[in-house]
């Protein structure tokens, strides 16, 4: 079974297995280098979202893989203008090169299997 479809379906036994082969330490790095500042550890439950992070955090880490692979800090308030237009104030944009540009693309890819995949659970399956 491919790692997409396994995330379409919600099988936690291949993102479990996943993490077992690379080993949790590993799975903490790459978290630290999508933006995650929470304390983590690197334990096996992690794979199934055992951890508490901030959404503010996840909203860092989810937009650098459609951002190909760039980290970019999430901001509340990106300028304030004066009533003319003119800029006041503004929120520089703090961005690190966190994963490489095919490697976000196949994450975005993964990501579209709950939506795409057949026997999905996605949000096309609920009744209107």
């Amino acid at each position: 079974m491919t790692l997409r479809r396994a995330l379409g379906r919600s099988i936690n036994t291949v993102s479990a297995y996943l993490v077992k082969n690379m080993g949790p330490t590993k799975v903490v790095d790459y978290a630290k280098r999508l933006g995650i500042t929470s304390k983590l550890e690197a334990v096996p439950s992690i794979a199934l979202g055992s951890q508490d992070v901030s959404i503010y955090e996840l909203l860092g880490a989810y937009s650098t893989f459609v951002n190909q692979g760039v980290w970019t800090k999430p901001k509340y308030i990106t300028r304030i203008e004066d009533r003319r237009g003119n800029i006041l104030w503004e929120e520089p944009t703090q961005t690190v090169e966190a994963l490489s540009d095919e490697t976000a693309y196949l994450m975005v890819h993964m990501l579209k299997g709950p939506l795409e995949e057949p026997g999905r659970h996605g949000l096309r399956n609920v009744p209107v």
